[in-house]
């Protein structure tokens, strides 16, 4: 696999938009989450959708399932994601926000204003 750049604050929050605009701003996950269908490789949640953009594929992540702790540990198990330390806090704040129930549109003007009151003006 190829090495990718860094996701950043500004990809995260441009694919966020992108995949509300894909999907829809009322979508909401229904059940525990992984980041890509097994089926059909297709991706499922936000943060796949996210990895999806920057040129990841479900083979490149394995089949398990995900959550806010995959950001924390900064890997999956078969994939150390490259994410400055804002891009890192900033997708798992969305996850945790996508876990709880919340719409992809709504979890994007949140995740917005997590960046603004958390003073995120760069990365870093």
């Amino acid at each position: 696999m190829e090495t990718k750049p860094p996701l950043t604050k500004t990809l995260v929050l441009e694919y966020m938009q992108r995949a509300v605009d894909e999907v829809g701003a009322t979508y909401k996950i229904s059940e525990v989450c992984r980041y890509f269908d097994l089926e059909t490789g297709r991706p499922v949640c936000l943060i796949g959708y996210l990895l999806h953009y920057h040129g990841y594929k479900q083979v490149d992540i394995g089949s398990d399932i995900y959550s806010s702790a995959s950001m924390n540990n900064k890997t999956c198990p078969n994939l150390t994601l490259p994410a400055t330390r804002i891009a890192r806090d900033i997708m798992r704040f969305a996850q945790n926000q996508q876990d709880a129930g919340t719409a992809w549109g709504e979890v994007l003007t949140n995740t917005k204003q997590y960046a603004l009151n958390e003073g995120y003006s760069e990365d870093e």
